[in-house]
């Protein structure tokens, strides 16, 4: 699906620009899925073993297709067939990703040397979105798939998960990095489900424990610190925002030492440890 010209305006000298972004290439992933009733969770915790409340996902999918009553869900089995039912309009781009994931590397569409346009920084959002809603579909129906016994299947939408962390991983940016951390916490909910409810088979409980162990968020979040720095605060210095170049220059060494001398020395990737002190 190819979506419409997107308007971006951006504040620009004091000035309002408004400048239009080139369409791209959508998902017909459903936004948003419906909202159903969670149970209740503590704060602050990991929300491992937890079932998927697969009856609340039923009757939300329900409530968006039509109004006419519908008989009660208490079933799970049942339930989890409504809502693979429900995500059949996914099952295309689903495939498309089954497929695309043999690939050896992928790069979003973003060209950081351009970062000083408008429409670069502007249009940098918008992937995550769309990455956040294939966690939550990708999820949704893995654990649909689990319910009804089918955990070949639901292992291999859990590997999309992966590869999608892969392209991912190497986002030089820190908030590629955080919204990474959101969506292997949402990953790892389905894995974590099928640990609670004994459903891995020991083959699959293998290839999950070595993929996991090759997930290294600290090390991608060292290279988004080295990208903060070199892709969007050092160039800014070379725009004379802070008034005579000298006093830039004295800022940007600064800024530079603070990295190097105190932010980046606290990491250690060896020990994997991180050392505020």
């Amino acid at each position: 699906l190819r979506q419409p010209l997107k308007r971006v305006t951006n504040v620009v000298r004091g000035e309002i620009e408004v400048s239009e972004l080139a369409p791209h290439r959508g998902t017909n992933i459903p936004p948003p899925l419906p909202d159903p009733a969670h149970p209740a969770r503590r704060l602050n915790t990991w929300d491992y073993g937890l079932a998927s409340n697969l009856i609340g996902w039923a009757v939300a999918f329900q409530g968006t297709n039509s109004d006419a009553p519908r008989p009660e869900i208490t079933d799970p089995v049942q339930a989890a067939a409504i809502v693979l039912e429900n995500l059949e309009p996914c099952e295309a781009t689903l495939a498309e990703l089954q497929s695309a994931q043999g690939r050896p590397y992928c790069r979003f569409n973003i060209p950081y040397e351009q970062w000083d346009n408008p429409q670069v920084s502007s249009a940098y959002m918008e992937h995550f979105g769309i990455i956040k809603q294939l966690y939550q579909t990708l999820v949704l129906h893995s654990e649909a798939e689990m319910v009804l016994g089918r955990t070949d299947l639901a292992l291999k939408d859990i590997k999309v998960l992966f590869r999608l962390d892969d392209g991912l991983k190497d986002e030089p940016l820190l908030i590629s990095q955080l919204v990474r951390l959101a969506c292997v916490k949402i990953m790892l909910h389905s894995v974590g489900q099928g640990l609670a409810e004994r459903r891995w088979s020991e083959a699959q409980l293998l290839l999950l424990q070595d993929r996991l162990g090759r997930t290294d968020l600290l090390a991608s979040t060292v290279l988004a610190f080295y990208g903060e720095r070199d892709v969007c605060v050092i160039p800014s210095f070379g725009r004379g925002y802070m008034g005579p170049r000298g006093w830039n220059r004295l800022e940007q060494y600064n800024l530079i030492r603070a990295f190097n001398e105190t932010v980046l020395p606290r990491i250690d990737l060896t020990a994997r440890e991180i050392i505020p002190s």
